[in-house]
């Protein structure tokens, strides 16, 4: 593994010239199996607990599924339940129960389960599973010769919440790859721990103008004050003990390689070798992850026939994207509101009014 670790930390100091939509192969659970001499990788896959987390998450790991590599999905019990049933032989999920935290609703294990407010006693209890995920690595370490699922894990791909898993990895010597569901952009600016100390930002204004890390010729947003103030909040300790960000850096500092949901098509060449700079080691672009099927589906029914089957197969895709095409230039807007947020009828009737 260590071999492995050391020629990826070498590509991925290049960026790639053109950045495959589905993935990169700079990581080498990204690399086809089929490709190498050696057997195919076991990855853990263990997403935060909100859909919005774990959707993207469960993609990245059907596409290490179609590159010949094995992936145990890791989540609570009802997250598991709600995931699609047609998923790869490859893909093994596995439920670990969140315990019970005083004030948080019975039955609670993702954030649309709980209203805002409570979101941080979702992360106290998801601390609480430390203990268990000590116990099910060391079981999946004590297999140490297995084939398949029981195969010892090679990597362990986790998220920005997980600052007490990295240390129990350590202990069994198997590598973490943070994986961050945000464009690179966003990553950048909300830098790096030494960033921030030399340049705390304490106020929700100081989040609308980019960050002094941040070269003046980026293209790197600021928030607006409404956004901005949500922002600042994962600056600052919740019920759990410690911060959003204090977890994010925590996490980081102990993974040795960064993986964003970004490409170079939409976010920019210089993107990643920004966040290579800032956070000092290796920064894969992992690509928008749009989902594989549907995509490859609305593809199909773009390219010829546009019978009923092929509707069909793209979930609905196809009639989709083949209206947006017959669209003039700039003449269609998208508005993506983040899942699980809670659209108020006050906003669904504003909506259609913003824009001119």
């Amino acid at each position: 593994m260590a071999s492995h670790l050391s020629a990826s930390s070498r590509s991925c100091n290049k960026t790639p010239a053109s950045l495959d939509p589905r993935g990169c192969s700079c990581a080498p659970f990204m690399v086809m199996a089929e490709s190498t001499q050696e057997p195919p990788l076991h990855v853990v896959v263990f997403p935060w607990l909100a859909f919005g987390h774990i959707v993207p998450f469960l993609e990245l790991a059907g596409q290490l599924a179609r590159r010949g590599h094995l992936v145990t999905f890791v989540s609570a019990p009802r997250n598991v339940a709600r995931l699609p049933r047609e998923l790869s032989p490859r893909i093994r999920l596995v439920s670990l129960p969140l315990p019970a935290v005083d004030g948080l609703p019975d039955g609670a294990e993702s954030t649309a389960d709980v209203p805002p407010e409570k979101v941080e006693l979702l992360k106290l209890a998801f601390d609480g599973l430390a203990g268990p995920v000590a116990s099910f690595l060391a079981e999946a370490f004590a297999g140490a010769g297995g084939e398949g699922h029981a195969k010892r894990p090679d990597w362990i791909i986790l998220d920005f919440a997980h600052n007490w898993l990295p240390p129990i990895a350590e202990q069994h010597k198997v590598p973490c790859a943070l994986f961050l569901i945000f464009p690179a952009p966003f990553v950048a600016f909300m830098g790096p721990k030494a960033a921030n100390d030399a340049h705390p930002r304490t106020a929700p204004e100081q989040f609308t103008v980019p960050p002094p890390w941040i070269p003046s010729a980026s293209s790197t947003p600021a928030f607006h004050l409404h956004e901005a103030k949500r922002i600042a909040g994962g600056f600052h300790p919740n019920a759990s003990g410690t911060s959003d960000m204090s977890r994010f850096w925590e996490t980081e500092r102990r993974c040795p390689l960064l993986v964003c949901r970004s490409s170079r098509e939409v976010d920019g060449p210089a993107a990643c070798a920004l966040l290579r700079e800032l956070y000092g080691k290796p920064v894969v672009p992992s690509g928008l992850l749009a989902p594989y099927d549907a995509v490859l589906a609305a593809a199909h029914a773009g390219g010829g026939g546009g019978g009923e089957e092929e509707e069909d197969a793209g979930g609905g895709v196809g009639p989709v994207m083949r209206w947006l095409d017959a669209q003039p230039a700039r003449s269609v807007a998208l508005k993506r509101i983040h899942t699980p947020y809670a659209v108020t009828r006050k906003l669904c009737l504003v909506l259609p009014f913003l824009v001119k």
